[in-house]
């Protein structure tokens, strides 16, 4: 079975409601917050786990920003921030 039939598989044995969008990724709600799993069955030891449009990056708070996204990611194993158009995201690789 393929990382994202599991992945879709187990959102729905929850009580999830997942679905696929156009790039076979899947969308989910939890706790009034959307999420994305970015579908890559081509590599089954990455785990790419999003929920975008968290925070507004400005022009003004962006150093700090990038100071709090690098403290994250230098002490927590398995989350990674990165800034996407503006706004800064949650991915979670897994190995």
């Amino acid at each position: 079975m393929k990382t994202s039939e599991m992945v879709f598989n187990y959102l729905k044995s929850q009580g999830l409601m997942p679905e696929f969008d156009e790039r076979n990724n899947i969308l989910f709600k939890y706790q009034m917050k959307t999420f994305l799993y970015f579908n890559n069955d081509e590599d089954q030891a990455f785990f790419n786990l999003t929920m975008p449009c968290i925070f507004d990056v400005t022009d003004e708070n962006r150093m700090e920003v990038f100071e709090a996204l690098n403290e994250v990611n230098e002490t927590t194993k398995v989350v990674k921030l990165t800034i996407a158009d503006g706004n800064y995201r949650i991915v979670s690789a897994m190995e």
